[in-house]
C-alpha cells in the first residue's frame, strides 16, 4: 500500500511537471510561480534553461505582438507581412515599443495559466482514480504492473490533448483580438467604430452577431467600448451568448477591424472602402451602429 501511495504521488508530480514545462516553452516563464520553478528544477530543468526561455518571445506572446503590429500597419500591409519578416522584427527587439509591459498581455498569461493548471488537476485526478479502481486501492497488482498501466495512461491522452489544443487555440486568438483592440483604442479612442470579419463556414452565432445578412454581407458596426462592455462569453449558456471583442466560442476565428469614419460598403468587392482625403470634399454617411 505504501508503495502504491508513493507511485500516485510520483505520477501526479510527473503530470504537473509536463504541464509546467509546456507553459514555460509555449506561454512563457512570466506566469510561473516560485513553486512551479522548483518543480521544473527538481524534474531536471536547469537554471540556464529557465533563463533561456525567459529571454524568448513565446508563441503565445507572439500572438499579442502580431495583433498589435497588424493593427498598427493596417490591413493592406499586414496581408503581405511574411513570417520571416515578423520574426526578424521580434529579433530586433522592436516589439517592446508595442507594449512589453501591457496589462492585456499580463492578464492573458495569467488566464491561460489558470486554465492549463485546472486541466493538469483534472488529468491527475482522472489517472489517480483509474489506478485506484484498477488496483483496488493498491491491494492487488505488482509495482511493475502499476508502472506499465501508468505509462499507458500517460500516453493515452487524446482527450486531454484535445482539451489542451482547445484552450491554447482559443486563448491565443483572444489575445490576438485584444491586442488589435488595444492598438485601436490607443489610436482612435473607446468610441472608435469596429467590425468583425467572419470566415465562410462560421457558426450561426458569429454570422448573426457580426453580419447584417449572412456570409458575404456587410458586417455589423459597433463602438469598441460596446464590445468591451460585453466582456466574455465564458460561462454563459447558449441563449446568453453576445457579440464580444474576443472569441464567441472555442476555435472562433472572427477578427476585429477598425472602421475609418466615412467608409462605405462595396457589395461587389465585399469590403469597406475608406473615403479619399480631399480638402474640398467632406464625406458624410449615416452609419448604423448596433447596440449590444
Amino acid at each position: 500500500m505504501k508503495g502504491f501511495i508513493t507511485l500516485l504521488r510520483e505520477t501526479a508530480k510527473a503530470v504537473k511537471f509536463n504541464h509546467l514545462y509546456y507553459i514555460m516553452t509555449n506561454v512563457g516563464v512570466e506566469p510561473l510561480e516560485k513553486e512551479d520553478l522548483s518543480i521544473l528544477r527538481d524534474g531536471g530543468v536547469s537554471k540556464e534553461d529557465i533563463d533561456f526561455w525567459s529571454r524568448q518571445v513565446s508563441p503565445f506572446s507572439k500572438a499579442y505582438y502580431f495583433g498589435k503590429l497588424s493593427s498598427a500597419i493596417g490591413e493592406k500591409q499586414s496581408k503581405h507581412l511574411l513570417l520571416k519578416d515578423f520574426n526578424e522584427y521580434l529579433s530586433r527587439g522592436q516589439y517592446q515599443q508595442l507594449g512589453e509591459n501591457s496589462q492585456t498581455l499580463y492578464l492573458a498569461r495569467q488566464r491561460i495559466y489558470g486554465y492549463l493548471m485546472k486541466l493538469e488537476n483534472r488529468v491527475s485526478t482522472d489517472i489517480r482514480n483509474q489506478l485506484i479502481e484498477r488496483f483496488e486501492g493498491g491491494t492487488r497488482g505488482t509495482q511493475r504492473e502499476m508502472k506499465e498501466v501508468i505509462r499507458q495512461l500517460m500516453q493515452d491522452s487524446v482527450k486531454y490533448q484535445r482539451d489542451l489544443d482547445r484552450i491554447v487555440t482559443t486563448e491565443t486568438q483572444n489575445l490576438f483580438e485584444y491586442a488589435r483592440a488595444e492598438q485601436i483604442y490607443d489610436r482612435y479612442g473607446k468610441d472608435s467604430l469596429v467590425y468583425k470579419s467572419v470566415l465562410p463556414g462560421a457558426c450561426k452565432y458569429c454570422i448573426r452577431f457580426y453580419l447584417t445578412n449572412g456570409i458575404g454581407s456587410e458586417p455589423r458596426v459597433f463602438k469598441l467600448n460596446q464590445l468591451l462592455a460585453n466582456r466574455t462569453n465564458v460561462g454563459r449558456r447558449v441563449e446568453e451568448l453576445r457579440p464580444v471583442l474576443g472569441t464567441v466560442h472555442p476555435y472562433c476565428r472572427c477578427i476585429v477591424h477598425h472602421l475609418p469614419k466615412g467608409s462605405t460598403w462595396n457589395k461587389e468587392q465585399k469590403k469597406y472602402i475608406a473615403p479619399l482625403l480631399k480638402r474640398s470634399i467632406q464625406v458624410k454617411i449615416n452609419q448604423k451602429i448596433y447596440n449590444t
